[in-house]
């Protein structure tokens, strides 16, 4: 910058401003723009580090550049005490290595500047050594208890102390093989990374995260995952400086524990099996924690059938990942009785992915039912804290009466998402993310008040496409709890960006005083600036907690930032949740509850004219000269509104010869469609035919000499099973392609859907009654 005019001559001040966000400014410099400051940055924040001789080393990554500001720079690395700390630099990396009892100043200088040092206090406690102290009878005091077998290898273990103990800031609890002293896990009191998922998997989730828990005088260990196997004795030990000297264990003065203490256990033999299993946190299950039991399910449960986490009453305290696997239901004992809890935020994992309790990454139709997902991160003391981060574009995500809690962030959304009859709460940002549809259906949005003390904050900050429904309220209330005061928070702030869409709507929502009468915070600028009734903020129908209607003028009058939703625009757009997810999975759509269709807001629209009565014809389509079966041939015994009862025999699909015969009973139609249907039962299959009963599509332009256009969910035999099966033939001379799955029982819970949309069709097949499906194949003709 120049001054060629002269209009700035007297002193000044420089300095640094943020607008709620937080930045760290390293080596300033003031004088010529042109000579930078020379950099000198490590990757380690702190300026210490505590650790113990024979932990593992600490790598820290350095950033030199000279003041060209492109110039990769050069440094040197010194340890003032090599006796207790080495130091070792491979390119830009150094290694400090803890090697015996002491302390020592590690220091960094820039070799361009040598007045430019970073340096790292290091202190390093003596190696551990297995202490020898007994204390007497511990089977009251320790879990497992000592000699135990058929112990859970997912065991959190507990040690209870004549009074409350305290963390040291060193030393280790240990976990030993019985039988050759082999140590198998190492939990430190600094703190310890943890990778959730099971052995082999492709896909996995590495933490910080705090092995420990202090409740009164007990202190609960969490063991890191995997670490213990199946059907092996072991014993724990605690280092002499793990706790707070003056600590007492069965009156005696705790000097640390180890073999001879005899806390030992022996893990069951073998694992369970099956798809659904149970978790109790102190009483019989098949798991102790619930990331124990979705590891079982990730790897020994197929991706796509349905499996069932029973989780019952108790406090679980960890954060949970689950990737890849679908059709996954947690049930809890009731939002009161399973609760899951963990302080994890933005400052000790620092990413959407890390920070969250519960990560759920390419999963379809993830269901938590009954339980409560807290995340005790204090605001203003870690940051972004979420109880769960649904991360699938195209998934499925439902909670019938759960309970989300956090301060910050509580709920980060994609794909298609149904809270009902559920709590969520929190005070900043709480509910965000690039959702595809999130409908809250009765259920209750609760500002927390700041356990800083402030005030003000916000509910929502969405980032959807353009097209899609977004975040959507139905018939929810928005309350407060006592210390938030009126007026004081907003529905949304945008994040000001042209490159998402703010799509929110609130309809029939009822709203406490804490709700500005702004309603949405108008800095910064939402996308569209102004909204329309299909796109940004938009309500119908807000009321207070009497129900009286809230007048909307204000805040949603012609060329604001709110829309004020009619009741055609209503009935057209937000009537219903199964109007909300119609566009899942490229127009299949999706009802989370069909049995209670919520749409009192959509038209009545005409009476249902009476149902067709179904034809059957035997059919030949194609040449029958490429044909070498008999022309299929039936009958159908019985039929009314709802259910059709039909024998056939004979008939083939030739998948090369361009000609196919089967035995079809129809109704004509135009348009799009949805057809689903249970199949109740069938008899014997016809030997050889490959597709005895089902759904199908079909031109079955018999006079055209070639195959017809079509497309069918059904089932066939395949050895002693029937197994659902996929086929179509996608244009007129087209072969017959088919696909089959997974073994399936006819009967009440077997059901077959096949639909159109365009030149589009969709086949997929239920084994739970028509709750969920799974899709068998989606193509176009």
């Amino acid at each position: 910058f120049t001054d060629p005019d002269s209009l700035y001559q007297t002193a000044g001040r420089i300095g640094f401003f943020t607008y709620n966000r937080s930045f760290e400014v390293d080596y300033v410099k003031v004088g010529d723009p042109n000579l930078k400051p020379v950099q000198l940055t490590l990757d380690y924040a702190e300026s210490t580090w505590v650790t113990t001789a024979g932990d593992p080393a600490l790598e820290v990554n350095v950033t030199a550049i000279k003041s060209d500001g492109v110039t990769a720079d050069t440094f040197t690395v010194e340890s003032s005490n090599e006796a207790a700390v080495s130091v070792d630099v491979t390119d830009n990396t150094v290694t400090l290595t803890p090697l015996a009892e002491g302390d020592a100043t590690i220091t960094f200088t820039s070799d361009s500047d040598s007045s430019l040092q970073k340096a790292i206090e290091v202190s390093v406690a003596k190696a551990f050594n297995m202490p020898t102290a007994t204390y007497g009878d511990l089977s009251t005091r320790v879990s497992p208890i000592p000699g135990n077998t058929g112990e859970y290898e997912d065991a959190r273990l507990s040690i209870t102390f004549d009074g409350a103990p305290t963390l040291a800031e060193v030393g280790s609890v240990r976990i030993f093989r019985a039988d050759d002293d082999t140590e198998v896990d190492a939990l430190r009191a600094g703190g310890e990374m943890d990778t959730l998922g099971y052995e082999g998997q492709s896909s996995t989730r590495t933490l910080n995260v705090n092995p420990f828990e202090i409740d009164g005088n007990t202190l609960t260990i969490s063991p890191h995952t995997g670490a213990l196997d199946y059907g092996v004795e072991y014993y724990v030990a605690i280092s002499s400086t793990f706790l707070e000297p003056g600590i007492q264990l069965n009156g005696t003065d705790f000097v640390g524990l180890g073999k001879d203490a005899g806390w030992s256990f022996t893990t069951r033999a073998a694992a369970p099996s099956g798809a659904d299993v149970t978790v109790d946190d102190d009483g019989a299950a098949d798991f102790r924690t619930v990331q124990g039991a979705l590891n079982h399910v990730m790897e020994n449960v197929a991706a796509n059938d349905p499996a069932t986490i029973t989780i019952n009453a108790g406090d679980y305290r960890e954060v949970l990942f689950l990737s890849g696997k679908h059709n996954v239901t947690l049930q809890g004992a009731g939002s009161g009785a399973t609760v899951i809890r963990y302080s994890n935020n933005n400052a000790l994992n620092p990413g959407t992915s890390t920070r969250p309790i519960f990560l759920a990454e390419s999963s379809d139709m993830l269901t938590l039912k009954d339980l409560a997902l807290i995340n005790t991160t204090l605001i203003g003391e870690g940051g972004q804290a979420e109880t769960i981060y649904f991360n699938n574009d195209a998934g499925r995500f439902i909670a019938d009466n759960a309970v989300f809690i956090s301060e910050q962030d509580t709920l980060l959304l994609k794909g298609w998402s149904w809270f009902y009859n559920s709590l969520v709460a929190g005070n900043v940002d709480f509910i965000w993310g690039t959702a595809q549809a999130a409908v809250f259906e009765n259920s209750e949005i609760r500002t927390m008040a700041r356990t800083d003390g402030g005030q003000g904050g916000y509910v929502l900050q969405a980032r959807t496409a353009e097209s899609s429904p977004g975040f959507v309220f139905l018939n929810s209330t928005l309350t407060r709890e006592e210390g938030v005061g009126d007026g004081t928070h907003y529905l949304a702030r945008s994040g000001g960006s042209s490159s998402y869409y703010d799509n929110i709507a609130f309809i029939n929502t009822m709203m406490d005083t804490h709700v500005a009468d702004i309603g949405w915070h108008p800095d910064r600028t939402p996308n569209p600036a102004i909204a329309t009734a299909d796109a940004g903020w938009r309500e119908y129908g807000s009321m207070d907690l009497t129900g009286s209607p809230l007048d909307l003028s204000t805040r949603c009058s012609g060329g604001d930032t709110c829309y004020l939703l009619s009741e055609a625009e209503v009935a057209e757009r937000f009537c219903s949740r199964a109007q909300i997810f119609a566009g899942w999975n490229s127009g299949e759509g999706w009802d989370p509850m069909p049995e209670q269709p919520n749409d009192e807001l959509c038209p009545a629209g005409e009476p249902e004219p009476e149902p067709s009565l179904w034809t059957g014809e035997g059919l030949l389509l194609g040449d029958p000269a490429n044909f070498t079966g008999e022309t299929a041939s039936g009958n159908i015994d019985a039929q009314d509104a709802t259910s059709i009862t039909l024998t056939a025999s004979d008939g083939k699909f030739e998948y090369f010869g361009y000609a196919m015969s089967f035995y079809f009973a129809s109704q004509e139609v135009t348009g799009d469609f949805q057809l689903s249907a249970k199949l109740k039962s069938v008899g014997a299959p016809l030997d050889g035919n490959q597709f005895p009963v089902g759904l199908m599509m079909c031109e079955c332009d018999t006079a055209s000499g070639a195959t017809s256009p079509l497309a069918s969910a059904g089932a066939h035999m395949s050895g002693s099973d029937w197994v659902t099966q996929y086929s179509r033939v996608v244009a007129d001379e087209g072969n017959w392609g088919a696909r089959s799955y997974d073994p399936v029982t006819p009967g009440d819970n077997l059901y077959l859907k096949l639909g159109r949309v365009d030149n589009q069709f969709f086949t997929s097949y239920s084994t739970d009654g028509g709750v969920t499906y799974v899709t068998m194949q989606n193509g176009s003709f």
